[in-house]
């Protein structure tokens, strides 16, 4: 019996009835072994495949690509799955995960089980060598890159002051620079790289860059609810509401605010967050105050 490695360099055409490059497939199969006598149970550990087919198809392509095999053999149909192959010139070695046969084929001649006109198919096939080839997009492997409908590519390998081409880039004629159009309109890039991507007071109104928020102790109520009611409620649920804080002047000096007005914004903490108070009427408890919130948080009016 020949050793793992004695087998994967077993060429399995030379025990082909069919030609002498072709058709033959070796299993190789342990078993446990009893008075020279192989017994239950078979497992089939690997595959040595030629690289032509019965007909003379040439199959070194499709196996550098498939992952399954099924065939049949003593009786039954079984699906493998490959987890390693090797090019061994004349025939791919192919291990595959451990597979469980119900039995060995019926013995030739020489005593050797062999299974017949089996046929074995890929999964996938793969006449081509797609994974390996400029044909796969997921390989990165492009070797242009795309052109600009605008931008054009300008030489100064010569002179850094005075393009080499630069008559060519005043009549519009010089080479299209290799860098996509959307690189200089996708918001995604142009951030990043040209416009930046930090928040402004102009962008969304009330939503600084940092804001100092100021706390106090208030009940929240529906925009419905009357006013009076409001304040004259005995056991009410005290909540913390928070505003942007602006910096005003009180006399001759500056101060910041302790108490909303109008055109504060309003917030509370949910969880970990910061969320704006929409739709709402807030009574602060230390002003007496009712402020009216409109749908963006916004102080409308105080009553």
């Amino acid at each position: 019996m020949p050793t793992i490695d004695e087998f994967k360099n077993l060429n399995p055409s030379a025990f082909s009835n069919y030609g002498a490059d072709k058709g033959n497939i070796n299993l190789l199969i342990s078993s446990s072994v009893s008075a020279s006598i192989n017994i239950p149970p078979y497992i089939l550990k690997g595959m040595s495949v030629p690289l032509k087919s019965i007909e003379g198809t040439a199959i070194g392509n499709a196996l550098k690509e498939v992952d399954k095999l099924t065939f049949d053999y003593a009786g039954s149909t079984y699906t493998t799955t490959i987890v390693n192959r090797t090019n061994r010139g004349t025939h791919f070695y192919i291990t595959v995960q451990d597979l469980q046969l119900n039995a060995t084929a019926s013995e030739d001649s020489a005593g050797n089980p062999r299974e017949l006109s089996s046929e074995l198919v890929f999964t996938p096939f793969l006449t081509n060598n797609f994974f390996n080839s400029d044909n796969n997009p997921r390989q990165g492997n492009s070797d242009a890159l795309k052109l600009n409908s605008v931008a054009m590519v300008v030489d100064r390998n010569s002179s850094q002051f005075i393009p080499t081409n630069l008559d060519a880039i005043t009549s519009l004629t010089a080479q299209p620079a290799q860098i996509q159009d959307c690189s200089y309109t996708k918001a995604g890039i142009i951030n990043a790289r040209y416009e930046g991507s930090k928040t402004t007071s102009g962008s969304i109104a009330g939503n600084d860059p940092a804001l100092g928020l100021v706390v106090f102790e208030a009940s929240i109520h529906p925009t419905d609810a009357d006013t009076t009611t409001i304040r004259n409620i005995a056991n009410r649920d005290v909540v913390e509401v928070r505003f942007n804080s602006k910096r005003i002047a009180t006399g001759s000096s500056f101060e910041f605010q302790q108490f909303p007005s109008s055109s504060n914004i309003l917030f509370k903490e949910e969880g970990k967050a910061i969320v704006r108070v929409p739709d709402v009427k807030v009574y602060s408890i230390q002003k007496d105050e009712v402020y009216l919130a409109d749908e963006n948080g916004i102080v409308t009016s105080i009553l």
